[in-house]
């Protein structure tokens, strides 16, 4: 047999192992690394209660009910009094809302202390929190604030915000300040948002010429 017959033996012998074996095999490893690490993350979502109802003001002088929230991801924020923290807050959660600007059942929810936030809309217009099917700011006195943190939402720390499922239950709270924390919070987004719908495939015949 000629080395140039010898080598294409060879070569097709490597490829076919390559697609039989090796290729298969790396596929699997990969799921399977995939799958793990959603089970992993999945474990991290418990339950910490449901959301109790309430009715507020939004930044349109609406009136706004935690109705809406149901078939919805909520992500629930609860600003700070201090101006400089509250841009920095709007800043981490714009990027968030991000990632998620094409999903309108994803939705951001942040209470604000109407005695340290005269005017709403012109915040939400400063920090570019102006997508309306995506972002609702909420003022009420600072108790009522407090009182929707840890007894409606169970937040543990007012630094801390919550991640609510589409049937208005508590998964999981975040530091927001946390880089890893928030980055987590992406994964587990995309964990309990609504699958969508798989696109229809519709097949056209050609006209006949």
């Amino acid at each position: 047999m000629s080395e140039a017959r010898k080598r294409m033996n060879f070569t097709q012998i490597a490829g076919m192992l390559f697609l039989l074996v090796i290729l298969p095999a790396g596929s699997w490893y990969y799921l399977q690394r995939g799958f793990l690490h959603r089970k992993e993350a999945l474990a991290e979502l418990t339950d910490h209660g449901t959301v109790r109802a309430f009715r507020l003001r939004d930044q349109y002088g609406n009136s706004f009910s935690s109705e809406w929230l149901h078939k919805r991801v909520t992500i629930a924020a609860f600003l700070p009094n201090d101006t400089a923290q509250q841009q920095q807050w709007a800043s981490r959660l714009h990027g968030l809302h991000q990632q998620f600007d094409d999903r309108n059942d994803v939705c951001f929810l942040l209470f604000a202390d109407s005695s340290q936030m005269r005017d709403p809309m012109g915040f939400a217009i400063e920090n570019d929190l102006v997508d309306s099917l995506q972002w609702e700011i909420l003022t009420c006195s600072r108790p009522e604030l407090e009182s929707f943190a840890f007894e409606s939402f169970y937040v543990p720390d007012l630094q801390q915000i919550a991640l609510v499922d589409t049937g208005l239950v508590v998964r999981r709270y975040y530091d927001i300040l946390d880089n890893q924390q928030m980055g987590r919070l992406i994964e587990h987004i995309t964990i309990v948002m609504p699958r969508l719908p798989d696109p229809d495939i519709v097949f056209r015949r050609d006209k006949e010429k």
